[in-house]
């Protein structure tokens, strides 16, 4: 996919398929917004979140942080990331 697409090319081929596609739905509108990769797909917003907003997140996150597990006992392999689950309220 040689290098990243604006979602504002609305002609690009990766963003048919995307709007073709079954996922979770993206405003491709969005100022700024970037296809950085189509298989999976995934979008970038650099300016989505300050700073600010960035450290408090890691804050909140930090305390809640656990080891990632898989969904299948019989699959093969070692997890090294850590993840946790906001609350609704907290969104």
């Amino acid at each position: 996919f040689g290098g990243v697409l604006t979602a504002r090319r609305l002609s690009s081929a990766a963003l048919d398929r995307y709007r073709a596609s079954a996922f979770h739905r993206v405003n491709l509108s969005l100022p700024g917004l970037e296809l950085v990769h189509s298989e999976p797909y995934i979008f970038v917003h650099r300016q989505f979140l300050s700073k600010a907003e960035c450290a408090a997140l890691r804050e909140k996150a930090a305390a809640a942080l656990a080891p990632q597990t898989f969904d299948n006992d019989a699959t093969a392999g070692v997890r090294t990331s850590r993840g946790c689950v906001a609350r609704s309220e907290e969104v």
